[in-house]
């Protein structure tokens, strides 16, 4: 039996705009599976971030059960939450979120300096950037690389932590379709790696690429189709 490494169970998130409520996710059941690779679709004001903030533990649900690796989110405290975060997820973002001043190495280590950890850290980020083609890149500033090698350089700063979930907010919404194809096989290859994806996207043909996609609209999942002949748990 596959256990889920994410699972929710009547997922509500609610806004309130003055005196009107607004439900931005209403979700009955939601399972994710250990080494799966998860697209989210729908169009603009569907839920698509409103669902990746709160499976990333940036934001919490109004009502309902939200478990990530076999911790139920609500009963965690702010310090527990940020220490889930830390050691349990990675984080892509469409715009890089790079810090400037900063050589790729130095982006790529950053999240865990103020941290110990039982690893030399340099050496594992000069090990990551190699992983993802940028082992050439170690002293380049953000300004000095394409668009493509920057989103490598996030996906490697991603990694740093050995996540078991990697959370990616349209990853590939800022790259033309080359440098989509080059991301699309790194998560490609992280997932046959083992590393859980979750990704939310308006590219159909980035979609394709993951093993299920989700479609949302109006907070609420629609449809679900698996692709490449992955098996279905949702």
């Amino acid at each position: 039996m596959v256990s889920s490494v994410i699972s929710g169970e009547n997922m509500k998130k609610k806004y309130s705009l003055g005196e009107v409520e607004v439900i931005a996710l209403d979700i009955d059941s939601l399972k994710i599976e250990k080494g799966d690779f998860i697209s989210i679709m729908g169009p603009s004001g569907s839920g698509k971030s409103t669902l990746l903030n709160i499976l990333g533990c940036e934001d919490e649900l109004t009502d309902g059960e939200l478990t990530i690796d076999s911790k139920s989110v609500k009963d965690l405290s702010k310090k527990e939450i940020n220490k889930l975060r830390r050691e349990d997820i990675g984080y892509v973002f469409q715009s890089f979120n790079l810090l400037a001043h900063l050589s790729a190495i130095e982006n790529v280590i950053l999240p865990l300096i103020p941290y110990k950890t039982s690893f030399n850290l340099r050496n594992r980020g000069e090990e990551l950037l190699r992983s993802v083609g940028l082992e050439n890149r170690t002293k380049h500033l953000p300004s000095q690389m394409s668009g493509g090698e920057q989103q490598r350089l996030a996906i490697a700063r991603s990694l740093i932590n050995s996540p078991k979930i990697i959370i990616a907010d349209e990853p590939t919404g800022n790259l033309d379709t080359k440098f989509r194809d080059d991301i699309m096989n790194i998560f490609e290859k992280l997932n046959n790696d083992g590393y859980t994806i979750i990704m939310a996207t308006h590219d159909m043909e980035a979609a394709k690429r993951a093993k299920k996609t989700i479609y949302l609209r109006d907070g609420k999942i629609i449809k679900v189709e698996v692709n490449n002949n992955a098996e279905l748990y949702i």
